[in-house]
Formats: structure tokens, sequence, C-alpha cells
């Protein structure tokens, strides 16, 4: 008897050491590729009544929210909700007190009164339907889907003929997607081709406030770019150039923080919408190519900048690839400060990188001009060099490389190499 209970005993001490990983329901039917056509998922987008994602279809008519280029967000019950008053500047990188003035603004006197009243009046459909800003829809994946092939524009985007001028016209994904351990595979995420600027070839272009979780990619390729070109040696790049870009997601921005030392309450509301990537794994069949004709680029193989954002218990097996940008003479043949890691491209202020594996390889087939940060877990942090409201933590902890670099010709750039992190630009001071 005792033989017995000391071998059940360590049997349940081996059970509970086990990591438990999250398993997609067994199907009854087949998976049929996708046939490139949008369909219109169930649901209201409530939390109680989530949108149901059972086909690429579905996700391309997530994708298709982006109206007339009027500052919004896809919400509940199959609308578009836009906001009441036009401003620039009211997402950024990192957030801005712009009661000071900072980071080029104009002080209250300029855009903070357009901010604040953008940021009050709640959002309003076409039907005359209301929704706040803060107000998140909620998306479930209920199998897995098969792309067939085809290429989807990412769920949420941003246009603009001026960077920097954040929020004039933009669509952003302010939500929750539950992937349920189901995959995303055989496809291709591109950027829309409207506009160079913030364009991303991500399954979600630019987010704030949303949480992203338990997906799976298998084979599928994203590109910076909305048309390719194939070189002779079979080399196929992007044209139409983003910035940055991740397989998972592109640009994760915060609210600017105006009038946050006047109103700790509203300040507090925005900080607390922060972006969570939880459990989600690109496998090693995946490629990311980017071409490198925009200075400041950031690639990531799950996210490529974040700000007020935590990537957590995340694995890329990606491929992540540096090209030249065209095949014709326009640009030149090397990198102007392309910031790659395995995991996170570039991070701002109020990041945290946690639990997180790359195994994947990241190569740079273009000559180094400017200085590059590369990192197996993060390529560069950009903070901001003066801190005028708590911003939280930066970090990365807990997160393991064991990733690969390859880097094909020499530069007059500097290159800084990390293990874990490419580079830091600065300090913060209080």
């Amino acid at each position: 008897m005792k033989k017995v209970f000391a071998l059940f005993l360590a049997l349940l001490m081996v059970v509970s050491c086990m990591v438990i990983l999250p398993v997609a329901a067994e199907e009854d039917t087949e998976i049929v590729p996708w046939d490139g056509k949008s369909t219109v998922p169930e649901g209201t987008g409530r939390e109680k009544d989530p949108y149901i994602i059972d086909s690429a279809g579905d996700l391309a008519w997530l994708a298709s929210f982006k109206a007339d280029q009027r500052l919004g967000r896809l919400g509940r019950d199959g609308k578009y909700y836009y906001a009441q008053y036009a401003t620039d500047a009211l997402f950024s990188d990192f957030p801005i007190d712009t009661m000071n003035g900072t980071s080029g603004t104009t002080g209250f006197e300029g855009t903070y009164p357009k901010k604040y009243a953008a940021y009050h009046e709640p959002l309003v459909a076409n039907d005359g339907s209301k929704m706040d800003w803060f107000d998140k829809i909620y998306v479930k994946q209920v199998c897995d889907i098969d792309m067939g092939g085809h290429s989807m524009t990412p769920i949420g985007n941003y246009w603009s003929n001026t960077q920097g001028a954040m929020g004039v016209k933009g669509c952003y994904f302010c939500g929750e997607y539950d992937g349920q351990g189901y995959t995303i595979k055989n496809g291709t995420f591109k950027n829309t081709g409207t506009n160079a600027n913030w364009m991303s070839g991500s399954m979600f272009g630019v987010v704030w406030g949303a949480t992203i979780k338990n997906i799976n990619f298998e084979n599928m390729t994203a590109f910076n770019g909305d048309s390719f070109t194939t070189d002779k040696n079979g080399v196929t790049t992007a044209n139409n150039n983003s910035q940055t870009f991740g397989l998972v997601v592109g640009r994760a921005v915060t609210f600017d923080m105006f009038g946050s030392k006047e109103n700790l309450a509203e300040y507090e509301k925005i900080e607390n919408a922060k972006t969570v990537i939880d459990n989600v794994n690109v496998g090693n069949n995946c490629v990311l190519t980017c071409t490198a004709a925009k200075t400041g680029i950031g690639v990531g193989g799950i996210i490529g900048g974040m700000s007020n954002t935590t990537v957590k218990n995340c694995i890329s097996a990606a491929v992540i690839r540096v090209e030249n940008p065209k095949t014709t003479t326009t640009y030149a043949d090397y990198a102007r400060a392309v910031y790659t890691g395995g995991i996170v491209g570039v991070m701002y202020d109020d990041a945290w990188v946690e639990n997180c594996l790359f195994a994947g390889h990241i190569s740079y087939g273009v000559a180094i001009k400017a200085e590059t940060h590369v990192g197996g877990i993060v390529g560069s942090w950009r903070g901001i060099t003066t801190q005028t409201v708590n911003m939280g933590l930066t970090g990365i902890v807990d997160s393991v490389n064991l990733g690969s670099f390859s880097f094909a010709k020499s530069g007059s750039g500097t290159l800084c190499l990390g293990g874990i992190l490419g580079a830091t630009s600065c300090l913060h001071t209080n």
C-alpha cells in the first residue's frame, strides 16, 4: 500500500510541474481554404455576444472597416464609429504632457483644446448610435483558419500625408481578440497601399487598449508593402513601403496624456487602456520581409513598435528579412536605421516583455548605412528624454533568444547587436 501511495504521489508531482498549453477543440468538419471574399461574422461585438470568427472572410470583414478614412474605429453591431471632432496627434508612440508643450506640440492654446474635445465627445456611427472611446469590442476565433494563399490588409490602420499627425485619419482596433488556441495559416498580411506613413503589413495594423491572445500562425508571410517585385534571383521584395510592422501587430499606441497633471482621473483612464499580447506563437515557416526605404522602421516577429503595452508568453520562430526596397535604382541598396527584434522591433515608454522566446533568424541583405539596432528579443528601446508623468516600468524579463543573425554586406553605419536588446537610445530623467 505504501508503494502504491508513493507512486501516486510521484505521478501527482510530475503532473503538477507540467506546462499546460491551450488546446483547440476538435473540429468535425474539414478546414476549407479561403476564396478571398469577405463575409459578415455572427455576433454583435459585445462581451456576451462577441464577433465569431470562423473563416478568413470574417477576418477580412474586420479589416474592411476603414470607412472614408475619418478618425474612429470599429464598434458594436457591425458599425464604424467616428470621432465628432477632428484633431491631430490624438495618439502617439508615447504619452505626451501637452500642457507643457513637449514633443513639438503648441501647448494649451494650440492642440490641447482639439484633443480635449475629441476625447470627451463620444464616437458616433452614421445612424446616430454612440460609443465611448474606451468601450471595447470582443472577437473570438472558433476554428483553424486557412487563408488559401490569399492576402489581406490589417485590422485597424492609419492614413496620413504627414508622419506624426496621428489621429487625423485613422481606424484603430480597441478590443479583445481571443484565438482560443486555434491557428491562422497559409496567407499573407500586407499594407493598404494608401500612404507610406504608419501603414502596416500585419494582422492588426494600429491598436490601442487591445488584448490579443491565444493565436498560432503557420506558413504566413508579412510584407510592409502592398505590391511585390521579384528579381532575377527570385528574391521578392515589397513596394509602397510602410514603416513599423510585425506579423501580429504593427504599432500599439496610446492617447497623448493631455491635461494629465490637471485631471489625474482622466490620465489614469487613458493609462489603464494598456495593450496586452499574450500566448501568441509564430511558427518557423513564417517569413517577414522588410524593405528598408524608410528611416526609423521597426520590425518584430510579434510586434513592430509599442508603448503602454505588455507582450508575454509569446514565441516567434519566424525568419525576418531586411531587403532592398526595389529592384530599380530609385533606392540605394542599404538599410537606414532599421530596428529589428525577434519579438519586438522598437519599444517606447511603459513597454514590458516577459517570458518570451525567439528561435528564428534575422537577416540583413542590405548594407547598413545608419545606426541600426538588432536584438534577439527587442531591437531598440527609444524612450523619451524627459518624463513629465510617471509612465510605469519598461523592461525585458525571463526571455530567451535561441535565434541567429546574418549580415550579407558591410556598410558605413554602426550596427548595435545584442542577444536580448540591440541598443537603447536614451535613459529617463525624472
